[in-house]
């Protein structure tokens, strides 16, 4: 992972899951909590890692979680914005 160190790995879990022919990508980010100095910073580099992980899929993906900030104040969530995503 190119974005996030070893010590940041727990927040950020994918699960592939088959229907059929149809394989789902599913990930949960867990963001840092906002009293903590640097969350914003750690949260967005998930982001931006869960995302990479995401669209490298070629099917259907999922990402959800806590991300304990305004998801579209993260910069990295520009690159949803750019993409072809679903926000529900």
């Amino acid at each position: 992972m190119k974005h996030i160190g070893d010590h940041h790995r727990t927040r950020l879990h994918f699960v592939h899951a088959q229907f059929g022919a149809t394989t789902i990508l599913k990930g949960v980010l867990y963001g840092y909590q906002q009293n903590i100095p640097g969350a914003v910073g750690y949260t967005n580099n998930l982001l931006q890692e869960a995302c990479d992980v995401l669209f490298d899929h070629k099917g259907p993906s999922i990402l959800k979680g806590d991300f304990n900030h305004d998801l579209f104040k993260l910069e990295s969530s520009a690159i949803l914005s750019e993409a072809d995503t679903t926000d529900t």
